[in-house]
This record gives C-alpha cells, structure tokens and sequence, in this order.
C-alpha cells in the first residue's frame, strides 16, 4: 500500500508453522522467528495496542447500543474496530504526527469532518429535496 517491503515476521507458532507459508517466505527471502509457547509477553507494543482498541470499540459500542438499542447490537463489533483503528491511526499524535504517517513516512492532512463516533445516525435527503427543487409532501413523513 505504501511501497514498503516486509524483512521478517516474527510469528506464534499456530498457522505461521505451515509449510507452505514457511516455504513462500524462504522465496521471497523473508526472515520468519517464532516466539516459544506462552511467551505473550514478547511484543509489548502491539499487545498494548490491541488492549487499547478493544477497550475504546467497547466503549463505543455500547454508548451507540444506548443510544440507539432498537437498531445497534454486537454484531456491529468489527464495524466499530474498523472505525476505531482508523481513527487511532489516522489522527494526529501529542508529537503532531500520525501513526500512519509514522510507518508510511508521508504527510497527509486529516480531515475531521469525516469521523464521526460510532453509531451515530446519520440521514440523506432524497434527490428531490436536496435539489431545492421540491417540497416535502403534505401526508408523507
């Protein structure tokens, strides 16, 4: 996506094991490591990272599940960790810089006015209206 390459990945030790991932990385001379069995605590940053997302799209979550229970369930959850990790890699750090603008090494102007918080309703007026052409009909709604 931004012209970069993958060296390595350093992996558990479930599907990272199959052969054939192990044999498509050694072609394309990737490095592959494994952490030992139990050993979470090998990646700190990431871990913490995950911790943070989940605890914002919970909260998030069940805000937009108040506000608007007939309409918003659980089943909306990788919705709002989609929103939630855009929006964390997206705005601009204490420092000023992104995190995407961190691992991309580009500048990119955030536009504000395109985040909105999760669940919030949002409404479109129909062609007609929006016009200025036409008026709302007496007996619609």
């Amino acid at each position: 996506m931004y012209g970069l390459s993958v060296r390595r990945y350093r992996a558990d030790n479930g599907r990272f094991m199959d052969k054939t991932w192990k044999d498509d990385c050694n072609t394309i001379w990737q490095a592959l490591t494994f952490c030992r069995v139990g050993a979470h605590h090998q990646n700190g940053i990431a871990k913490k990272r995950i911790w943070d997302l989940c605890k914002g799209v919970r909260t998030s979550l069940l805000h937009a599940m108040q506000q608007w229970s007939e309409i918003v369930s659980l089943n909306l959850w990788p919705f709002a960790l989609k929103n939630k990790c855009e929006i964390a890699n997206t705005i601009k750090l204490k420092n000023g810089v992104s995190a995407e603008e961190t691992f991309a090494k580009v500048n990119h102007k955030v536009k504000l006015n395109h985040y909105h918080p999760f669940g919030c309703p949002v409404f479109v007026l129909e062609a007609l209206l929006q016009s200025g052409i036409g008026k709302i009909p007496k007996w619609d709604p």
